[in-house]
């Protein structure tokens, strides 16, 4: 049997600006369920589409949601990602379930620093809510904004 044990080295100056980084983006945003953000994005001229049913439990509601991604590849270091909710239904605790269209996401990406075998990629997204929702009970009513840094490194092997 074949075994490859890999080590990882890391300051830890590095560990703790890592720490903080993901706890003040926690305290900052905790009302963001989960966002996963890659500094890895497709080719250019690729596009990538996926749909699925998300379903989320709080103290005060809960709610399911169809999240519909389209993603496309606009150079080699920039892409869009397009994401309408087409239907969303909220359990608020004690009252009557709600539902309709949700909002429409709409986040382009750019990677400002490529990945090299010392340096991690760094890429920037910036995303917008329009409020497109077809209830007051399930949009903000309001246009959002956030703003993304990425870090992104391969550890190991990559690959085939």
């Amino acid at each position: 049997m074949n075994s490859t044990l890999y080590t990882l080295n890391v300051r830890p100056a590095a560990v703790g600006l890592a720490a903080l980084l993901v706890l003040s983006a926690w305290t900052t945003r905790a009302d963001t369920v989960l966002e996963t953000e890659t500094a890895e994005l497709g080719e250019k001229g690729e596009w990538l589409v996926s749909n699925s049913v998300q379903y989320v439990k709080g103290p005060e509601d809960k709610a399911a949601f169809t999240l519909f991604q389209l993603e496309y590849g606009i150079t080699s270091r920039s892409e869009i990602l397009i994401e309408p909710f087409f239907h969303e239904w909220v359990w608020p605790k004690g009252e009557s379930k709600t539902s309709g269209f949700g909002d429409l996401e709409i986040t382009p990406s750019y990677i400002a620093i490529l990945e090299t075998e010392q340096v991690p990629a760094v890429a920037v997204a910036f995303k917008l809510k329009v409020p497109t929702a077809s209830n007051p009970a399930i949009g903000t009513g309001e246009y959002d904004y956030y703003t993304y840094l990425i870090f992104g490194k391969h550890i190991g092997r990559t690959g085939s």
